[in-house]
């Protein structure tokens, strides 16, 4: 089987028509369709249930209400494709982009994950096409990492990507914290050793407001990017890569004053970077003045 196709679904009845026929009615028809209905409390098992009497290729699974991770990861446990896509039940995909990037897969078998165009905010007159430019990077050649972290060349999501199975095998979503597609792609752009940016097929990233992104910050979410930042600034060298490295810092500085400002509770751990800050590279980096005088503040305050 070429694909597996995981939607993790929660209370998605009014957009998961849409989502389902855009998988179903793929021009490339070699794929099954693992739906993971994620307690939902609205008709959206009833809708996985028709499209499986509908189409062999739909397997439905259902479990109590653990979050997006969870749902995801009882999806990769079940995936029998060679390859791996992530849709979100509220979001579709042109019909050819399986077909069209199944061709580069095989044409480029050393490819361990492909990046394909993405039309975010779709749905809205403020709507975009983020589409990079076609290119095979390999670890031996080009730092992939900064592709993520410095250039944006790399999305910090996982819908927009198709993952060789073996790549990910051993790689899992955490359950605990919102934002798991930013955890993920850290962990998971490690041990990578080549990318490709593909042109081909078309991710609709439908903006709503009750979304994860858009919806207002809790402390949960704040932690939740502070987990992800922490990550980052573990693999970064804070002399090496100290642009990078104080460009993520000030970003953890702001989150954690969120916290602290907005929650009245702190954060631990914190305080361990304090050690890592070079005051003469922060002079040195592209920062604002105001960014650097808060790391000058956060290191002696």
């Amino acid at each position: 089987m070429d694909f597996s196709v995981i939607i993790p679904i929660y209370n998605a009845a009014s957009y998961l028509d849409e989502c389902l026929q855009s998988v179903l009615g793929q021009s490339h028809t070699d794929f099954e369709l693992l739906l993971i209905n994620d307690g939902s409390t609205d008709a959206s098992l009833e809708i996985c249930n028709k499209f499986a009497q509908l189409d062999k290729r739909v397997q439905v699974h259902h479990q109590e209400n653990k979050g997006q991770g969870s749902a995801r990861n009882l999806g990769l446990r079940e995936a029998k494709g060679n390859y791996i896509l992530f849709v979100d039940s509220d979001d579709a995909i042109a019909e050819d982009t399986l077909e069209l990037n199944y061709k580069i897969l095989e044409n480029n078998p050393k490819i361990e994950c492909l990046q394909f165009p993405i039309y975010m905010k779709y749905g809205t007159p403020d709507a975009y096409l983020k589409k990079e430019e076609e290119q095979l990077y390999e670890a031996s050649k080009s730092n992939i990492k900064n592709l993520l972290l410095v250039d944006n060349v790399i999305s910090w999501i996982v819908c927009d990507k198709i993952f060789k199975k073996e790549s990910i095998d051993r790689m899992f979503f955490r359950e605990d914290i919102k934002y798991e597609d930013n955890y993920f792609m850290m962990q998971y752009i490690q041990g990578l050793n080549n990318f490709y940016i593909s042109e081909k097929g078309i991710y609709y990233y439908y903006y709503r407001e009750e979304s994860t992104t858009t919806s207002e910050i809790t402390e949960l979410k704040e932690r939740s990017t502070i987990e992800v930042l922490y990550l980052i600034l573990d693999f970064l060298h804070p002399t090496k890569e100290f642009h990078t490295f104080y460009k993520y810092l000030v970003r953890l500085i702001n989150v954690e004053k969120s916290i602290v400002t907005n929650f009245k509770t702190e954060v631990l751990g914190f305080s361990d970077y304090k050690k890592k800050v070079k005051p003469l590279d922060v002079l040195k980096t592209k920062l604002s003045i105001k960014e650097k005088v808060k790391i000058f503040l956060y290191k002696y305050a």
